[in-house]
């Protein structure tokens, strides 16, 4: 169980690695270590199955670890062969990409804990992310504990001022890592701060509503032009041939 004690200064959490290799693992053991101070929660390696975390790999040696067994548990992938569009760690670890994913998680982990336990806690929703090809804009400027997450922040949130951007716009505008950009989005939306211009069929039978396109809803001004030529034009067919 995550050790969340109010009168701990920072919330102690412990993860375990499966599938991953073994010098990979020597790796990420190190870097967590390393990172212990600069994350916003204590991490501590476990072997067993009642870890808090399940960083799982695509090394199978013996029995694979699949998906589906974890359900329910907080978990980061990690591939040394995934796409741009991979949501978790890619190989070789970048520092800032393994400080995002670790916050994250425990966040996910604080939050479960701190729901109550009964039917609601079982039934509630998870949140949903935000697609990458969906674009999105800032409804108000967030809050300063929200911004002080991660120093990066502040630039992401400036980026989302203007007009609305996708996610992988939104990372090559700012050169932030893709996954940074997703956890900002996603809480920025948790906390209703988010408009998503743009929604897209994201799953089999699963479509959610496109927002109205210019024209569908031309705007006021628009018609007005619109509404001007048509009457010059009626006037002059009107108008009788001069003899």
């Amino acid at each position: 169980m995550p050790d969340v004690s109010p009168g701990l200064r920072t919330p102690s959490f412990r993860y375990t690695l499966r599938q991953i290799a073994s010098r990979d693992e020597i790796v990420f053991k190190s870097v967590v270590r390393v990172l212990q101070g600069k994350t916003r929660h204590v991490w501590q390696h476990t072997d067993g199955a009642d870890a808090d975390l399940f960083v799982l790999g695509t090394q199978v040696t013996g029995e694979p670890t699949r998906i589906e067994d974890l359900a329910g548990h907080v978990l980061i992938r990690v591939s040394a062969s995934a796409g741009t569009d991979f949501r978790g760690l890619s190989l070789p670890l970048r520092i800032a990409d393994v400080i995002s994913h670790l916050d994250q998680a425990g966040d996910e982990i604080a939050s479960r804990a701190a729901r109550p336990a009964g039917p609601q806690a079982v039934d509630a929703p998870a949140p949903v992310q935000v697609l990458f090809n969906q674009r999105v804009s800032l409804t108000r400027w967030p809050e300063p504990a929200l911004l002080q997450r991660d120093n990066r922040y502040l630039k992401l949130a400036t980026a989302l001022t203007g007009q609305p951007v996708s996610l992988t716009e939104l990372a090559d505008r700012t050169q932030f890592p893709l996954v940074l950009c997703q956890t900002f989005v996603d809480a920025l939306r948790a906390v209703g701060l988010l408009r998503v211009m743009d929604e897209v069929r994201d799953a089999p039978g699963h479509i959610h509503t496109a927002a109205p396109t210019a024209q569908r809803n031309p705007p006021v001004e628009y018609l007005g032009l619109i509404a001007r030529i048509r009457s010059r034009l009626e006037m002059l067919v009107r108008t009788p041939t001069a003899k």
